[in-house]
C-alpha cells in the first residue's frame, strides 16, 4: 500500500462508503458495467469506481463531485437528493480527520526543520567554545617579554632574565642592552632609562 492509499483510507467517510455501496449494488442489480455507466453518464470509469468505494476525497472540485453523484443517481434511478444528502453528511466525518492529518504533517515538517538546525547549532557552539578557549589562552599568555642578561630595574624592582610583561606601564632602568619582544615584533633597546606601555593588540 503506497502513501496515497494510506491517505485515502484515513479520510474515507462511513456515509460516503454507505452511499458508494448503494450505487454499486444498484448498478450490479441492473447488470451494468462501470464502462457502460461511464458511457451513459459521461463520467470517467475510474471516478465512478471511486464513488462506489466511497473514496471522494480529492476526487475533483466539489461542484463536479456533486454533479457526478446527481448524474449517477439519475442514471441508476436512485433519488439524487438523498444521495447528495449522504455526501454532505460524509463531509462532516472527513473534516476532523483532514485537520488531524494536516497537524501531523506540520509536526513532521517542524521536526525536519529542527533536524536541519541541529548541525548549525552544534557548529555555533563549537565556534563559541573555540573563541572562549582562545580568549582564555591569550589572557594567560603575556603580550610582551623583557629579555636581559644583566640586572635591570623594572618599576623599582631588580630583575634579570626573561620577564613576562602583562598589560600596563613600565619604567625600565638599565646599564646595558635589553630586548623587548612581542608575538610579532622584537626591539633592541640601549637606553639607560625608558618607559614602555604594554597592551594587547586589538
Amino acid at each position: 500500500m503506497n502513501q496515497t492509499d494510506v491517505w485515502r483510507e484515513i479520510v474515507l467517510s462511513e456515509k460516503w462508503k454507505e452511499m458508494g455501496e448503494i450505487f454499486r449494488k444498484k448498478r450490479e442489480e441492473k447488470g451494468i458495467t462501470l464502462l457502460d455507466a461511464s458511457l451513459f453518464t459521461n463520467i470517467n470509469p475510474s471516478k465512478l469506481k471511486r464513488i462506489e468505494e466511497g473514496d471522494l476525497q480529492n476526487l475533483d472540485a466539489e461542484i463536479y463531485v456533486k454533479s457526478y453523484i446527481k448524474r449517477y443517481a439519475e442514471f441508476l434511478e436512485l433519488p439524487p437528493e438523498e444521495m447528495l444528502k449522504m455526501y454532505e453528511e460524509g463531509k462532516g466525518d472527513v473534516a476532523p480527520q483532514e485537520k488531524k492529518e494536516k497537524r501531523k504533517k506540520e509536526e513532521e515538517k517542524s521536526r525536519s526543520h529542527n533536524l536541519v538546525l541541529i548541525p548549525f547549532l552544534v557548529i555555533g557552539v563549537m565556534l563559541l567554545a573555540f573563541a572562549i578557549f582562545e580568549n582564555l589562552r591569550l589572557q594567560r599568555t603575556p603580550p610582551a617579554y623583557l629579555i636581559t642578561s644583566d640586572e635591570v630595574i623594572l618599576n623599582g624592582k631588580t630583575v634579570k632574565g626573561t620577564i613576562p610583561l602583562s598589560e600596563g606601564k613600565y619604567t625600565v632602568e638599565t646599564q646595558g642592552e635589553v630586548i623587548l619582544r612581542t608575538a610579532s615584533e622584537e626591539w633592541k633597546i640601549k637606553l639607560k632609562e625608558f618607559e614602555v606601555r604594554v597592551q594587547w593588540e586589538r
